[in-house]
């Protein structure tokens, strides 16, 4: 996958929420592997513009992962209590990316081996 041929679309979380962010968006891709990356942009996004725009997010099966050797040094950017579980829930993004550090990790979670 390169990135010139992500697709950012209108981020949904922000279309319509009062919060509204008219200038965030996201592309999404996932790999055979089952792993992926939402990657965004905007005032939300965890990154420094014009530089640095993009925040990354690593997927396994549609769902953020941490446990993978790309996410095992993100920093921490908050942390709240899981809807689903008392636990509480480490948010942590890869921030502050340009676009090759966008395609770095995107060649890199096309070749992490596939969860069982």
């Amino acid at each position: 996958m390169k990135f010139e041929d992500l697709q950012f679309k209108p981020h949904p979380a922000f279309s319509g929420a009062p919060t509204f962010d008219a200038t965030a968006t996201q592309a999404r891709h996932d790999f055979p592997n089952k792993y992926g990356v939402s990657i965004i942009t905007g005032t939300n996004a965890y990154s420094s513009p014009p530089d640095a725009p993009y925040e990354v997010a690593i997927m396994h099966d549609g769902n953020i992962v941490y446990n993978t050797p790309l996410t095992e040094d993100v920093e921490v950017v908050a942390k709240r209590r899981s809807p689903q579980s008392k636990d509480m829930v480490c948010i942590a993004k890869i921030g502050h990316c340009n676009q090759a550090r966008v395609q770095e990790l995107l060649d890199a979670v096309e070749k992490l081996e596939g969860k069982k």
